[in-house]
């Protein structure tokens, strides 16, 4: 199956400038994924988390920005292929299906951008179809999960459009029906974890809205629902070009997130956002990458916030690099254009890599970023993570409309359709 971007791919919409050969974005984002790689390998293709313990939802978002960057592709792999051989330990036993339907979500993404087969995963009594278990979590109603979300809904939509598996237009009528409809809220426009609720707007869950109706090429239905959610999106992003989380302030992962629902959205032509306001969220997301010239175990890696940023890392023990693997893999999605890679090292090497944009690789402190803000604390996707409710650019396997792209996709899927654009990769 062709590369396709997935989830938070970002395709670059015509308003935008082809990024320079050697532009940092392009460049950090090469090494941010050398970061996962490195990290993934450790561990047998998982991330951990800070005792040392499979992290699953952390591997799927690294998977996802791998596959999205188009850089390490065999390292995406390698990494859904550890994920088979973790049986249910992640995804849950048949009768957990409800409560686990964002980690079974979440799984089927990460078969599906390597080109693995999410209906034969290896379990104790021999082998499980999700496909068939996603499907059989959405209620009558249309949500899908014991505890619906439009968080959850959202990964469950991508999960199932990924492989062009019909989705029920019930599914998506419920997650129409849920933004905040009160015109006077700054919310409005916006989704929550309450569904239908103004109380709880947030950006992590409204990018993964706006992601799962364009990945379901809903916009037929649902274009004035993006529409709203996308300007509610803009009109949250800080001084800083970051997005503020109501939870966690101004932060890399809601930013990331952010920025590839937008890139979406605006693929669909349905986003008034300027690429000038895009622009900043990059530059945010970049003054909070370890740049050249610092220490190589944390060259490229991406810190969760300014306060963290900010902070010496005097040794890189097991909880801080778990931490930076987390925001890394969901944050460098907000330093993706279409085109990535422009300078043409085909092997991952940081030295070269920092040379090619003009920047010291000498040892030393780590070298900082200009721009930054925020404070620290877990945003939803950080919540949902491992315990099953969790967050891009080119995806494996043919998958329809997706992300940014409007009848193809990106990140977590797709396949360039209907004003899309499908963006593949330059590395295998």
């Amino acid at each position: 199956m062709a590369l396709a971007a997935v989830f938070f791919l970002a395709g670059t919409p015509t308003a935008f400038a082809t990024p320079p050969l050697l532009d940092p974005q392009a460049g950090y984002q090469e090494l941010a994924s050398d970061f996962l790689v490195r990290n993934l390998q450790a561990h047998d293709g998982l991330a951990v988390d800070g005792e040392g313990q499979p992290a699953y939802a952390t591997t799927t978002y690294a998977i996802a920005a791998l596959v999205a960057a188009g850089y390490n592709l065999d390292q995406a792999k390698a990494s859904a292929q550890a994920l088979l051989g973790t049986g249910e330990a992640f995804i849950g036993p048949p009768e957990e299906v409800g409560a686990k339907a964002t980690a079974i979500a979440l799984t089927v993404l990460s078969l599906r951008l390597t080109d693995l087969d999410p209906t034969t995963f290896p379990v104790p009594a021999g082998t499980r179809d999700l496909i068939a278990d996603l499907t059989s979590a959405i209620h009558d109603d249309g949500s899908i999960g014991d505890w619906a979300s439009a968080y959850g809904q959202g990964y469950a939509l991508m999960a199932l459009a990924a492989g062009g598996d019909s989705i029920p237009d019930k599914a998506i009528d419920w997650l129409v029906a849920q933004p905040c409809a009160d015109t006077a809220s700054p919310g409005f426009g916006g989704f929550g974890f309450s569904p239908g609720s103004c109380e709880d707007v947030d950006p992590d869950s409204t990018a993964l809205a706006v992601l799962g109706l364009l990945q379901a090429n809903a916009q037929a239905k649902a274009g004035t629902t993006i529409d709203n959610a996308a300007a509610y999106l803009a009109s949250i992003q800080d001084s800083s070009g970051g997005f503020v989380s109501p939870m966690a302030g101004v932060n890399a992962n809601t930013t990331g997130l952010v920025v590839s629902a937008l890139n979406a959205s605006i693929r669909a032509l349905v986003v008034p956002a300027s690429s000038a306001n895009l622009d900043k969220a990059r530059a945010f997301v970049l003054s909070l990458t370890y740049r050249c010239g610092g220490p190589a175990d944390t060259l490229g890696a991406i810190a969760y916030d300014k306060a963290t940023f900010s902070t010496p890392i005097a040794q890189l023990d097991a909880a801080t690099e778990s931490a930076l693997v987390a925001s890394t893999a969901q944050g460098m999605t907000g330093l993706y254009y279409a085109v990535v890679g422009q300078h043409g090292v085909e092997q991952s090497d940081g030295g070269n890599v920092c040379s090619f944009m003009g920047e010291s690789n000498s040892s030393g402190n780590a070298s900082h970023g200009t721009e930054t803000n925020p404070s620290q604390s877990a945003t939803p996707s950080d919540q949902a993570s491992d315990a099953g409710q969790s967050n891009t650019s080119d995806l494996i396997g043919g998958i329809p409309a997706w992300a940014w792209i409007a009848g193809s996709l990106v990140l977590l899927v797709i396949v360039v359709a209907g004003g899309v654009l499908i963006v593949r990769s330059r590395r295998q």
